[in-house]
C-alpha cells in the first residue's frame, strides 16, 4: 500500500470497491496515479487533504500503476461489469471520455477499457454526471449495463459490450404518464 501525500488530489468515491460495503476515497497522485482506501469507522480517509496518513492502494494492471492523470475525476462504481468478479470504478478523464476498470480488492485491473459509442469514438459524460451503478441485459442484447445521472440530473441507461462498446442507450429514463 501507499500513504496518500499532501500533493495529492481528492478525486471522488465511491462505495464497496473494497468489498466492506462502506465508501471508498479515490485521490490522484501528483504524478495522476489513482490511488483508493477504506473510509470507515477506523478514521481513515477524509477528503480533500490527502486522507491524514491513511494507507492507500493504487490501481494497476499487470503491476503497473493505472494514471488516468490530472483533471480525471472518480465519477461512480459498480459490480462485476466485465463479468469477472470484480468491482468497477468508473473514470471520467480531462477529456470527458468514461473509463471502466473492474477491480479485486488489492487494487488490481481484471478488466477495464474506455467505454465507445462506436468504434474509435469515446463515450462521453460530461462534466457533473455520475454514473450510479450496473445491471445485465437492460436492453436484451446481451449487455452489460450502466445507469447515469445526468449532468441536468436526469436518468440515463446504455448498454455495452464486454468489450466496452455501445449496444443500446437511452439519454434520459422517465415514469410513464398515464
Amino acid at each position: 500500500s501507499v500513504t496518500v501525500g499532501a500533493v495529492s488530489t481528492a478525486s471522488g468515491s465511491a462505495t464497496n470497491v473494497l468489498g466492506l460495503a462502506e465508501t471508498d476515497d479515490f485521490y490522484l497522485s501528483s504524478s495522476g496515479q489513482l490511488l483508493f482506501g477504506h473510509n470507515g469507522n477506523s478514521g481513515g480517509g477524509g477528503g480533500g487533504g490527502g486522507g491524514g496518513g491513511t494507507s492507500y492502494v493504487r490501481l494497476k494492471r499487470g503491476g503497473v500503476a493505472y494514471a488516468p492523470g490530472t483533471g480525471s475525476s472518480v465519477v461512480g462504481s459498480g459490480l462485476n461489469l466485465f463479468r469477472t468478479g470484480g468491482h468497477d470504478v468508473f473514470v471520467r478523464l480531462a477529456s470527458g471520455a468514461l473509463q471502466a476498470q473492474e477491480v479485486d480488492t488489492s487494487g488490481n485491473i481484471l478488466a477495464g477499457t474506455t467505454l465507445q459509442t462506436s468504434p474509435g469514438t469515446a463515450f462521453s459524460l460530461a462534466l457533473g454526471g455520475s454514473v450510479v451503478g450496473t445491471g445485465y441485459n437492460l436492453f436484451g442484447l446481451g449487455g452489460v449495463d450502466v445507469f447515469a445521472r445526468t449532468s441536468t440530473n436526469q436518468m440515463a441507461a446504455y448498454e455495452f459490450d464486454t468489450s466496452g462498446n455501445q449496444l443500446s442507450g437511452h439519454g434520459q429514463i422517465g415514469r410513464a404518464h398515464v
